[in-house]
This record gives structure tokens, C-alpha cells and sequence, in this order.
């Protein structure tokens, strides 16, 4: 988890004002809408721009972070997206092994102090 955290890091510093300036849904329509006057001179190319630098960041992330996307365009109660969000954290979370020739990966249970406080479970290699 350390690891993934300080590579996120990274790369979130690298995007960090593609972070603070996108958010879904934000569209033409939207600005226009809102009628503020700090938005006004906001073109439909900057906003392709944005879209288009933040979905290289996400592609970027994604390659050691898992990414979720939540459409927002569609209201959903919090306890919906709680729960969906859930159902997809779940299925992220998988163990991959990788073997070598001559080489055993196995999963045996462990007294007192484990590696996964979850499973109670540590991997050895033979």
C-alpha cells in the first residue's frame, strides 16, 4: 500500500491542477448557466483541453492505482453509490501470484502475528 501511495503522489503532483480544475459534468452549458462572471471567457477548447489532459491522467494512474468512475450525470442517493462503489472496491481487490519454473507460491495460515490482517494469511516462496 506505501508504495501505491507515494507512486500516486507522484503522479498527482505532476497533474495536480488538472485535479483542482476538473470536475465531471463541468460543460458549456454548465458555466453558462451559473452566469459567473470569472467564467465567462472559458472556451469549449480549454474545456476540451482539460477533459482531454485529465483522461491521460486517469489512463496514466490507472496503470498502478485502481481507478473507479462514477457517472454523475444520473442522481443517485448516497447510499447507492455507496453501495455500488463497494461492489467495485471488491472486485479490485484480488491477489495475482507470479511463478518461475521450480518455483512454489502457496498460502498457509499463520499463529500469532500475519502479513494480512484481513485473511490471517501469508505467502511463502519454496
Amino acid at each position: 500500500m506505501g508504495n501505491e501511495m507515494s507512486q500516486y503522489k507522484r503522479i498527482r503532483d505532476q497533474y495536480q491542477t488538472f485535479e483542482e480544475l476538473v470536475q465531471v459534468g463541468v460543460s458549456k452549458y454548465q458555466i453558462r448557466q451559473r452566469n459567473r462572471e470569472c467564467e465567462s471567457g472559458i472556451t469549449l477548447e480549454y474545456l476540451t483541453m482539460l477533459h482531454n489532459a485529465y483522461q491521460d491522467f486517469i489512463q496514466d494512474i490507472s496503470k498502478t492505482i485502481p481507478v473507479i468512475r462514477v457517472r454523475w450525470d444520473q442522481y443517485r442517493s448516497a447510499q447507492d453509490v455507496a453501495e455500488k462503489l463497494a461492489e467495485e472496491f471488491a472486485r479490485l481487490r484480488t491477489v495475482r501470484n507470479v511463478s518461475f519454473p521450480g518455483s512454489t507460491v502457496m498460502e498457509v495460515g499463520c499463529v500469532g502475528k500475519t502479513t494480512s490482517p484481513v485473511s490471517g494469511m501469508s505467502t511463502i516462496e519454496l
